[in-house]
């Protein structure tokens, strides 16, 4: 729900006008409904309440539609893609509401994998090439080494590996 009639897309009018409680506990009737889009998240048939001072989101429709989860915390919240884990955008606890956090522009909190090796790779664990190689054979699914992007955690896994590696290095020669 929003007050704001300029953040809606492709508005419409409802079929039949829908009559809400809001919180005041007044009862207004509700004849409009759009499209809202806020950087990664986009929520169809948002219903326009002007006499509303915020935007309010329905956490069922936001994750039915999304096919996404919310996971509440005492100051914050998260809500995550079920497939891949990813966060899609961080919300504040503020009296009592959580409130999102609006990603800067240029960047987004979530990402989308671009094919579909890139998306093997991160639901395997990460193993390499070769390996992802010969599970295309066994598990029948479609593999292309030189599809594959660079990949965020396998470039830290390794830069973790050689940090750990030059502390041992450096621990070696402190004892000879």
């Amino acid at each position: 729900m929003t007050p704001i009639l300029t953040t809606l897309q492709n508005l419409k009018e409802l079929d039949e006008p829908l009559h809400i409680t809001i919180p005041t506990g007044d009862i207004i009737m509700v004849k409009q409904k759009g499209n809202v889009e806020f950087g990664n998240i986009k929520l169809m048939d948002v219903l326009y309440i002007p006499q509303f001072s915020c935007n309010l989101i329905s956490i069922h429709k936001l994750t039915r539609d999304l096919n996404c989860m919310v996971t509440f915390f005492v100051d914050n919240c998260m809500i995550q893609d079920k497939v891949t884990k990813k966060t899609i955008r961080l919300g504040d606890q503020c009296d009592r509401v959580y409130v999102l956090k609006v990603a800067s522009q240029g960047s987004s909190l979530a990402t989308q994998f671009q094919n579909a090796s890139t998306l093997w790779h991160a639901r395997m664990g990460h193993p390499s090439h070769q390996v992802l190689s010969k599970l295309s054979n066994h598990l029948n699914f479609h593999f292309n080494a030189n599809k594959l992007e660079g990949c965020d955690v396998c470039h830290r896994s390794k830069q973790c590996m050689l940090l750990l590696f030059l502390v041992i290095i450096k621990q070696i020669k402190h004892l000879n």
